[in-house]
């Protein structure tokens, strides 16, 4: 029995059912996979025994390299959750913002405390409000063209070969 054919019959665990189904969300998100196809594919590889069965799920899917069973992901458990809030920097900046922000109005409560607040002009909003307003500008373009790039994706290519 050639080496392929033992391994189709080899129990699947479930990282291995964890692994081909996130090949399929990344297939469903190229536009490789209908709606109906993610789902019944993703019921059918939970429900796998065996690598045979995985296969069958994804050989018409180009294939990517499998991350050997030692090894981690090159991406941090964390990295999928900040880019779904914006790129590391983005966030990066938000939090120094919001650190200076808070800072700054620590400052000024100190000091309208002290010398009276009628007397301590609200400087702190300048600080706040500048770097804030330019990072919502930046979030702003940056959530734009996605939805600009997402939609010249989806729309249908005159022409092509497709």
């Amino acid at each position: 029995m050639p080496e392929s054919e033992r391994r189709d019959l080899l129990r699947a665990g479930d990282r291995d059912r964890e692994q081909v189904a996130q090949q399929l969300r990344d297939g469903y998100a190229e536009g490789r996979l209908s709606t109906d196809e993610l789902d019944t594919r993703l019921q059918k590889a939970y429900s796998a025994t065996t690598y045979g069965e995985l296969h069958t799920l994804t050989a018409d899917l180009p294939q990517r390299p499998p991350t050997p069973a030692g090894e981690t992901e090159l991406l941090p458990e964390n990295a999928r959750a900040e880019t779904a809030m914006g790129p590391p920097w983005m966030l990066d900046a938000v939090r120094a913002w919001f650190i200076v922000s808070f800072l700054s109005f620590g400052v000024w409560i100190v000091l309208g405390l002290d010398q009276g607040f009628e007397a301590v002009h609200p400087w702190w909003i300048w600080v706040a409000g500048g770097w804030g307003g330019t990072l919502m500008i930046v979030q702003s373009v940056r959530h734009r063209k996605g939805r600009r790039r997402l939609a010249d994706d989806s729309a249908p290519q005159l022409g092509g070969n497709d």
